[in-house]
């Protein structure tokens, strides 16, 4: 058993120096959010959605969510519907600040957008390495182009 696991790691480091290994599932969430997230808050001006904290700057600015992400595979943790620029305190402390978040959203975009985002956080979603490349593709070319290609791709899981 020790033998077979360090030839796998040879060949893994081997892989790495060549340039052949593939990021996992996990490395190109985690690229994508350090895309989506500083993508988010350009979006907007820098006050917390929630509760209207301005400027927000530095470790207080955050991209938060009305749905929590913490369920991974929620189709909802990378739709950019979902967030919004958010202070530290709403974010962290109060969690989201969900309900202040659902209530300054349906003003905005009305009651169908909210229903819509808020199914696509009860849709479980495996999410592939390939999808999330395509998303990573898609951030790097504008938060419109992600925005759209997201809603017209995963939109059609809620109906």
């Amino acid at each position: 058993v020790l033998m077979s696991a360090t030839r796998k790691a040879k060949r893994k480091a081997k892989a790495k120096r060549i340039g052949t290994a593939k990021p996992s599932l996990a490395k190109l969430k985690a690229k994508l959010w350090g895309l989506l997230a500083p993508a988010v808050k350009a979006a907007y001006p820098p006050r917390c959605y929630t509760c209207g904290r301005a400027p927000l700057t530095g470790t207080n600015h955050h991209a938060g969510h009305m749905f929590a992400k913490g369920r991974s595979h929620a189709l909802s943790a990378f739709d950019p519907r979902n967030l919004r620029p958010q202070d530290w305190y709403c974010n962290i402390n109060l969690g989201g600040n969900g309900a202040e978040f659902a209530r300054r959203y349906i003003a905005m975009h009305g009651q169908a957008e909210f229903d819509e985002v808020a199914r696509m956080s009860e849709i479980h979603h495996k999410w592939t390495a390939p999808e999330v490349q395509e998303l990573i593709d898609r951030i790097k070319v504008g938060l419109e182009t992600y925005q759209s290609y997201y809603i017209e791709t995963y939109g059609q899981e809620t109906r």
